[in-house]
C-alpha cells in the first residue's frame, strides 16, 4: 500500500499548520491518543488535548496552540 503524501499549502502571514502524525511525534505520544483526546472532546468532556482545527476531513494544529498546551502541562 502506498503511503499519499498531502501537502498543505502555508498561507502568508499565518503560522503553518501541524498533522497529527507531526504533534504526536513533538509531544511524545501516539497518534491514537491524540484521536482519542479529540473524541472525549466531541463528547463534552474537559479538554485533554492542545485545540486543533477541522478543515473538512482533515485535522491540523497550529504551533502556538501545541506550544501553549506543552507551557500549561508543564509542572515547576
Amino acid at each position: 500500500m502506498t503511503k499519499k503524501t498531502v501537502t498543505v499549502p502555508v498561507i502568508p502571514d499565518r503560522e503553518p499548520l501541524m498533522n497529527e502524525h507531526e504533534v504526536a511525534a513533538r509531544l511524545g505520544v501516539r497518534v491514537g491518543l491524540l484521536r482519542e483526546w479529540r473524541y472525549l472532546d466531541s463528547k463534552g468532556s474537559r479538554s485533554r488535548g492542545p485545540k486543533y482545527l477541522k478543515l473538512g476531513r482533515l485535522v491540523r494544529y497550529r504551533q502556538s496552540e501545541i506550544d501553549r498546551y506543552i507551557d500549561e502541562c508543564s509542572r515547576i
